[in-house]
């Protein structure tokens, strides 16, 4: 479990020279929907997919939203790229998803500063969830206080 703690911190590291590498992402977009709350977290991915919540608008974004998401999707039919615009604090948000057969990541960063303030990882081997992780911000991202890690093995790995 130490080790798990370790590659997620180290990941969480590492991510910092990832900033730039979200256009990259955001060329991949082929359609876009809209949220007034999360909708693509990793702890909800399951059988290579998400199960799709209501909630969408495809149109333009509901001012009367107090956080706008806005999720594009690759020509695959997952998402490749997201952020947030915080209506209240004006802060915005933005990161990418990568998907291969061994780890499934989503990285987000606040714009304002660069920090990655949400680090989601779900590792595989055989074909099976293995480990599911996170390293996120529960307020405050850009002054880096108020982080909590988690990291989880499958107990019949």
């Amino acid at each position: 479990m130490v080790q798990l703690m370790d590659r997620l911190l180290q990941r969480w590291i590492e991510s910092f020279d990832e900033l730039g590498t979200i256009e990259d992402y955001k060329s991949q977009i082929i359609s876009y929907r809209y949220a007034g709350a999360s909708r693509y977290n990793l702890k909800n991915f399951e059988n290579g997919g998400f199960s799709d919540k209501e909630g969408w608008t495809t149109g333009e974004e509901s001012p009367d939203w107090r956080e706008i998401y806005t999720y594009g999707f690759s020509e695959k039919g997952l998402p490749c790229y997201m952020s947030i615009r915080h209506n209240y604090n004006k802060i915005d948000w933005a990161g990418f998803y990568k998907f291969s057969d061994q780890l499934v990541e989503s990285i987000e960063f606040c714009l304002a500063t660069g920090i990655p303030s949400s680090l989601q990882r779900i590792e595989y081997q055989g074909g099976k969830r293995w480990s599911t992780s996170a390293c996120v911000s529960t307020g405050e991202a850009h002054t880096l206080r108020n982080w909590v890690c988690l990291t989880r093995r499958r107990a019949d790995n």
